[in-house]
Formats: structure tokens, sequence, C-alpha cells
């Protein structure tokens, strides 16, 4: 047997659990992210992990990876793959007014698949899209209501308002860039307030849904790798850059940065019986979790065994 450092991909934080998606396959925290333990088959890399709204048990459980879409309702005691074919690189989900899941998987290569019944069946639903490679999608927290969702690519950014089953392309300033990460405020559907994080032109705002788009100069940064804006405190954003992470106590008009030893690669909110916990993925180092809103951060090492080849 031998460990190896553990990349952490994203999270989906539900009542009392959070899930994150690694190399190491899909992990589960009862603590808020101060330890970890694998769940499933450790041997799968995961690349995006979600649980639904308002969900109060971790019983459904979706995945992405290169082997596609899994499926648990079990808690992940047994998995069932639904979708195969190109490689997913993120999920998005919610319920719709029915109460049905809502499920948006991104590709590598093919587009985005849509699911209504969470995660079981699947169409195509990629109508609008000029890129096909998907980065990050994000739901509006108003899903349900205005069924508005935004998908970055590797040359843009593109929203949906019927629920996923067709996109429009957005201007953004700048020169043709990746949209690597999304955060949209929690109070969207009164503000039309989101952010999106640009490989090579830095963090970019819109205030009106997505209609138009400016530069956020007080963030001095070409690239963001991962955005957060926080539901508990709707004025905490937190943005994750090669070098560093950078937080805003303003929604997102000014910034303070601190470094961090490795890159960080997500960003998410836990909401635990303790408090409010914020936890970064890293790149081949574990995580990071902080209980002051982001200004300090204590490392978990996440060491899984694996067998040796």
């Amino acid at each position: 047997m031998m460990s190896h450092p553990v990349s952490v991909f994203g999270f989906a934080a539900g009542d009392e659990h959070v899930f994150a998606a690694s190399s190491h396959g899909l992990l589960a925290s009862v603590d808020g992210g101060a330890t970890w333990e694998s769940v499933g088959d450790v041997s799968l890399p995961v690349h995006a992990v979600l649980t639904f709204a308002g969900q109060t048990s971790p019983d459904v459980i979706v995945t992405g990876g290169p082997a596609g879409v899994q499926r648990s309702e079990n808690g992940g005691v047994s998995w069932l793959t639904s979708l195969t074919g190109s490689p997913i690189t993120t999920l998005a989900g919610d319920r719709d007014r029915s109460g049905a899941g809502i499920v948006l998987a991104g590709t590598e290569a093919d587009g985005v698949f849509r699911s209504n019944d969470g995660g079981v069946h699947w169409v195509s639903s990629s109508a609008g899209l000029f890129d096909l490679e998907a980065l990050t999608i994000a739901l509006s927290p108003s899903f349900p209501i205005d069924n508005t969702a935004f998908l970055g690519s590797a040359t843009g950014l593109y929203r949906s308002r019927n629920g996923g089953r067709a996109w429009r392309s957005l201007q953004l300033p700048g020169a043709e860039s990746a949209v690597q990460c999304l955060a949209i405020a929690p109070d969207f559907r009164e503000t039309g307030a989101l952010l999106a994080g640009t490989e090579n032109n830095g963090l970019v705002r819109s205030a009106d849904g997505g209609a138009s788009w400016a530069t956020v100069a007080s963030f001095d940064h070409s690239g963001v790798d991962a955005l957060f804006w926080s539901h508990v405190n709707p004025r905490l954003v937190i943005a994750a850059t090669a070098d560093g992470i950078g937080r805003s106590v303003d929604a997102g008009d000014t910034w303070t940065h601190a470094d961090i030893p490795a890159p960080v690669i997500a960003l998410a909110e836990a909401v635990t019986s303790s408090g409010t916990v914020v936890l970064a993925g890293l790149f081949e180092g574990g995580s990071l979790r902080s209980t002051d809103g982001a200004l300090t951060w204590q490392p978990v090492e996440i060491q899984l065994e694996r067998e040796q080849a």
C-alpha cells in the first residue's frame, strides 16, 4: 500500500454532510471538512459532485468524472452509471417547482446533458452552444422560479433562461478567454449580480443578470481558478488565483489578498451545527478550512491509502 497526495476538485454540502470530489474518488465529512473518509470505489477520480437543495439526508448523491455520471440512492453504498461517453467536467442541480431534481452535466467535448429526474435519465441540452467544452455551470439561487443558468466554456460564457434546455452567448470585456468559475449573488433575483472568473482577463461582474459586464478593476489578478459567494454572509466573496486567495466583504467591490502554499481549485461553504465553514480544495494538497469567514485557514491533510500498481 502507498499514499498519494489528494487533489480536491469540488464540494457539495448538505445538512451535516459535506462531500468532496477528488483524485481519490468521492470523500465525505461529518465534521465540516475537518476529517474525510472515502465513499465507494476510491480508485475512480471524481471531478464534480452534487446533492439537492433542501435535502436532509446524504442518500441521493450524483457524481461526474472520466467514466461519466454515477448516482447513488443510499448514501454511496452502491452506485449506478447513468451517463457515459464524454468525461464529465461539472455538475449543477436543483429542484424545480414540482420538486423534481434537475441536473445539468457539463462535459469535456459534448456540451451539456440535462436530467429532470435527479440524474437517472439524460438528454442532450446543447442548443446554442458554439463551444462544447463546458468548464463550469452555475444555477440561479431562484432557479425553481426563474430557470436561469450560466455556463462557462473554454472560449466564453453562456446563459440559459429555460432551465438549461438552450443557451445564448454573452459578451464579456477583453479578449476571448476561458470562463473557469462562476459565483451568483444570493439575492440574484433582485440585484442581477454575478461574477465570472476568467483564465486571462481577471474577474468580471454583471449587475443585470448577465446582459452587460465590466472588469473588476480592484481585483488585480489575470486568472481566477475558483469563486464562492456566501449565502450566510451575502457581502462575502472569495476568489482563488494561482498565487493565493482574494477576499471581499463588500460583494466584490474591493479585495484583500492572502498567500496560500498550494493552488486552490475549488471553494465552498458548509453550514454545520457548530457554525459556518469555508472550504478550499487544493491541487495535490488536500484541503483548507476556515471558521472565521476566510480570514485564516487551517490545512487539512487528506492521505488515503491506495494499492500500489
